[in-house]
């Protein structure tokens, strides 16, 4: 037959590709036979290849594609015999150089793509050094080709695979390109790996071919330079470029079981890259990333927190929801916070996602008994929060079969789960999962998985409730077997509540433990911001607490825990309560009847803290149905308080005795709670706002330890004193009023002889400005760096409306109100205190005055008393000195302390000046010498800078407050002495008009 093909070949040139691909045929199929007559066919052939137009060149490159394929076909049946001769060999080399030189640079992609493929059979019947001289020229162009489509890229892409393998894993010598010279090829590449990894159906024939070829080119790249392809892969992973960090991802994914043992050594740098991608807002590169998990886990490459962070990375995406997917919204701003968004694309990506997430998670908790160590307990964690609702499904799932691994190697389960502190209690399991089977018809069977996975965690319960559930459960499960019956019931979903409902019922009956139905009910009132309120779940959470508080008052015999129960019955039913009557009801029912009356003898601290937050709680609920519309007072708020105080352990006439842990957390929990009803219309009266200040202003004067409970303390404490400022006046006078009133119950421990009573006094202070100055600029701000506390609407609403019709200078308060002379004495020798953070907040609190100061209305006698220029140009210069300090903390305090009264001189008016210098004695008399040399330095700077203003009326009084200083003042050192006669000798020459001061002040010296 072969003769006879011979024949043809020198008739008419149109014959030829049909004579070739009888040969290429001949040769795919007999292999053995074709092999040794090579030689005579490329005799034949050869002579023609160079008249050979673009048109048949295809068929040519095919031909000798199939030849090859034949030849190495023979060589692997019979490798003794060799078929090539010296002949042959030339004869190759000339035909590989045509195609390198020639063909491959056709215009014609068939013919390029062809020839490319021909080449990458050749590779390894040439010699080494042609093999290496063709390298610069056919590499750019199996590159090229791999950028076109499907078919070209995968001819391409495969054929680079051969000559990557040929070049760089011969027996016969060293690898041909050094790891430099390849980095072009892996540059290229890596994003063409993104491209062909797609999942949908288009890709699995012509997409995920290309992709496997390419992985084996990066496999004989990584068997020639393991370490070095890792480091460009990881430093792939640290670009900005998406595509190459999924490619570098995929990759790593795929030469990690094949490059194991190479690759040990950079394992901490893979779990680095991975824990700094799992925040990334690319679904390709959260994809990739959830695919390498799985990998990296099931090669022991995952422990301790990383692997915690990479589980929680799966169940996030588990989590995603039908709801999300239809949620163009959610789509933007959870999972693709950047400009390219397509909705087309991302829906299927994302879903995608979730069902590549849920099966790792399983194949993790099944597959992977190293990581079993790793999931127990901690993905108990994960049941809880609100974000991953949606993996419940599959969570339970994992759980179940961590329990079967476990309980078949006959491992307690409550051994590690006891060890770790951070696992939620079973109480808050139980509540959760038992609220999440409402929906029969969830997606993954979730009620049956959470039915199940309750058995298994039956030995982290009481015994009884286990026993119970063995029993009860299958009843249950069988209801819910078969969905597609269970729809044809239209009363499907009120009977499997009402089976919920007796499931908890029951389950509360048989555990007989009074500690643990009060502890369970305690989880479902946690749980409750869990549910929205028009989340399906929200009704039979309400039914549940409902029903809870009153059955477990009912088993609770011990007087302490009956009132504790009493407590959260109240906590409970306000979680429930969102509308006026039910409300209202509720505080008529406790404190109308004297119900909650009788709990101010409880004596647990436990029970104490229950009854507080009961409280806190119902002042809750009222402000709660204030933000949906419904606003009323609470009209035995003043009731309410004085119980609060009550239970708080001190009243006006205690003195701080005991500073034991337990009470101090009580009190902190009362003063919340005093806040809260505070912020409570009706508007808090003067009685009520002094008994409530003189109750608990003394927590000023705890110690520094415990150091946690009582910062906490100390920061309700200064929130309620903003709180009370908010609500105890009606206009801008009576603020005024009202914030002089704090300030001055504070004053005792802004000048203390502690340097903790300054810094929490001075920190009050700063805090309640703040407030006022919201207040003046109408809005309601935070606390500073403190918790913000919710305001009743109604409050705020009202004193608008109240107020909107008068005239602004009788809304604000005037700066007069202020008392500015006063409260700058007051604080100025704090300005100069020995504790740098008591300097830094004075300074901003003498800003923080001057500020509001010059934005509100002055009386008209004093209009002209004040250079407003100079006055804001003086308050630049103070709020610039604050600026630095904060800033800066090794400065100049004499230079800080002297630039502060500089600013104070000018700011003050004349009257605001008088008013100071009378106010002086405490300042110059104060506790802290440092600060009483200071102040008396700072009236120096006044009188020589201003005191030629003062009048002889004021004179009088100055030196009755001068001379009343040197008398208290006999105690100290003489310097401090002679700086107050000093003082008052300057006073005397800046007054000039009074004749007989000076014999005065001489008098008062002796």
């Amino acid at each position: 037959m072969m003769e006879e093909i011979f024949l043809h070949f020198s008739g008419p040139t149109s014959a030829l590709p049909t004579l070739l691909q009888i040969l290429a045929d001949f040769a795919s199929a007999e292999a053995l036979q074709f092999t040794p007559r090579l030689k005579d066919v490329l005799l034949r052939v050869l002579p023609i290849l160079g008249s050979v137009r673009d048109g048949q060149r295809p068929v040519f490159a095919n031909a000798f594609k199939c030849w090859c394929q034949a030849a190495w076909q023979y060589l692997g049946d019979a490798p003794s015999e060799l078929p090539f001769d010296s002949d042959v060999m030339s004869f190759m080399n000339s035909v590989f150089e045509l195609l390198i030189k020639v063909w491959t640079g056709s215009r014609d992609l068939k013919v390029r793509s062809s020839s490319v493929e021909a080449l990458g059979e050749m590779v390894d019947l040439v010699t080494r050094s042609q093999l290496k001289s063709a390298l610069p020229r056919i590499i750019p162009t199996m590159l090229d080709l791999c950028r076109k489509d499907q078919e070209v890229a995968f001819v391409a892409s495969h054929s680079l695979h051969n000559l990557l393998n040929a070049s760089l894993l011969s027996e016969s010598g060293p690898p041909l390109l050094d790891f430099e010279e390849l980095t072009v090829i892996l540059i290229t590449l890596l994003p063409l790996v993104s491209v062909n990894n797609g999942k949908d159906e288009h890709y699995v024939s012509k997409g995920l071919k290309t992709y496997n070829e390419l992985q084996h080119c990066f496999l004989v790249i990584g068997l020639a330079y393991p370490e070095d392809l890792c480091m460009f892969l990881l430093n792939k992973c640290k670009s900005k470029d998406e595509a190459s960090i999924v490619g570098a991802l995929s990759t790593i994914k795929h030469l990690l079981p094949r490059l194991l043992e190479s690759w040990h050594t950079k394992q901490a740098s893979l779990v680095e890259i991975v824990k700094s991608l799992l925040e990334h807002q690319s679904l390709g590169i959260r994809m990739a990333l959830a695919e390498l998990i799985v990998v990296m886990a099931s090669h022991c490459y995952l422990s301790g927190q990383p692997a915690e962070l990479a589980v929680e990375f799966l169940v996030r995406h588990s989590a995603i929801t039908d709801d999300d997917l239809n949620d163009l919204g959610t789509l933007k701003n959870e999972y693709f916070q950047d400009k390219r968004f397509e909705m087309k694309v991302s829906l299927a990506g994302l879903s995608e996602l979730r069902a590549v997430c849920e099966k790792g998670l399983l194949l993790l908790a099944i597959t992977i008994p190293e990581m079993q160590l790793v999931l127990w307990p901690f993905i108990l964690k994960l049941i809880i929060p609100k974000k991953y609702t949606g993996a419940v499904a599959t969570v339970c799932k994992c759980i179940t079969e961590l329990c079967r691994h476990k309980l078949s190697h006959m491992n307690p389960l409550y051994t590690e789960f006891n060890a770790s502190n951070d696992t939620p209690n079973p109480e808050d399991l139980f509540a959760r999962l038992v609220v999440l089977m409402h929906n029969p018809l969830a997606r993954g069977q979730l009620a049956t998985q959470i039915l199940t996975v309750l058995c298994y965690l039956g030995p982290l319960f009481p015994r009884n409730l286990s026993l119970f559930w063995q029993d009860e459960v299958p009843k249950m499960k069988a209801y819910i077997s078969d969905p597609e019956d269970l729809k044809q019931d239209s009363t499907y979903q009120e009977i499997w509540d009402d089976m919920i409902i007796n499931f908890l019922a029951e389950s509360l009956d048989v555990v007989n433990d009074t500690e643990w139905v009060i502890s369970l009910g305690d989880a479902f009132a946690r749980q409750y911001d869990l549910y929205a309120i028009s989340d399906e779940h929200s009704a039979l959470l309400h039914r549940f607490l409902s029903f809870f508080s009153f059955g477990a008052i009912a088993k609770v015999e011990d007087v302490d825990d009956t009132y504790a129960a009493l407590g959260i019955d109240v906590w409970l039913c306000c979680k429930i309560c969102s509308i006026q009557l039910l409300i209202e009801a509720r505080i008529n029912a406790l404190v109308g009847t004297n119900m909650l009356g009788r709990l101010l003898h409880v004596q647990h601290p436990t029970a104490k803290q229950a009854v507080i937050t009961a409280i806190d709680l119902l002042g809750r609920a009222v402000i709660s149905a204030a933000e949906m519309g419904i606003s009323f007072p609470l009209k035995r708020r003043d009731q309410l308080l004085e119980y609060v105080l009550t239970l708080m352990g001190r009243d006006q006439n205690n003195d701080l005795t005991d500073f034991n842990t337990e009470l101090l957390h009580t009190q902190s929990l009362a003063l919340s709670a005093c806040t809260t009803l505070v912020s409570l219309e009706p508007r808090l009266p003067m009685e009520t706002r002094n008994r409530v200040m003189k109750a608990t202003l003394g927590f000023f004067a705890l110690p520094t330890e415990p150091s946690s409970i009582v910062e906490s303390l100390v920061t309700n404490l200064i929130i309620l004193l903003g709180a009370i400022l908010l609500t105890s006046g009606e206009d801008g006078r009576s603020r005024a009023e009202q914030l002089l009133h704090i300030l001055r119950q504070l004053d005792p421990y802004v000048s203390s002889s502690l340097e903790h009573q300054r810094r929490r006094g001075c920190v009050a202070v700063q805090e309640v400005l703040i407030k006022f100055r919201n207040l003046c600029s109408g809005g309601f701000g935070a606390l500073g760096s403190y918790p913000t506390f919710t305001m009743n609407k109604q409050i705020n609403q009202g004193g608008t409306r109240s107020l909107s019709s008068l005239p602004s200078a009788f809304v604000l308060p005037s700066r007069d109100s202020l008392s500015m002379g006063e409260r700058t004495m007051a604080y100025l020798p704090r300005c100069a205190d020995t504790d740098a953070e008591v300097r830094k907040v004075a300074i901003q609190i003498i800003a923080l005055f001057f500020n509001i100061s010059l934005s509100l209305p002055k009386q008209k006698a004093y209009v002209n008393d004040i250079d407003l220029e100079s006055s804001y140009s003086a308050l630049s210069s103070l709020e610039e000195l604050v600026s630095i300090v904060k800033r800066e903390a090794s400065v100049d305090q004499t230079e800080v302390f002297q630039r502060v009264v500089s600013s104070v001189c000018i700011l003050l008016s004349k009257g605001e000046l008088v008013v100071l210098l009378h106010s002086c004695t405490s300042a110059t008399c104060d506790k802290v010498k440092q600060s009483a040399d200071a102040s008396i330095q700072a009236i120096i700077m006044f009188i020589i800078r201003r005191g030629k203003e003062l009048r002889e009326a004021d004179v009088s009084s100055l030196f009755s407050a001068t001379e009343s200083g040197l008398t208290r003042g006999r105690a100290a050192k003489r310097a401090h002495l002679t700086n107050l006669a000093f003082t008052s000798d300057l006073l005397s020459f800046h007054c000039w008009k009074v004749e007989s001061l000076r014999e005065v002040v001489r008098a008062t010296k002796r």
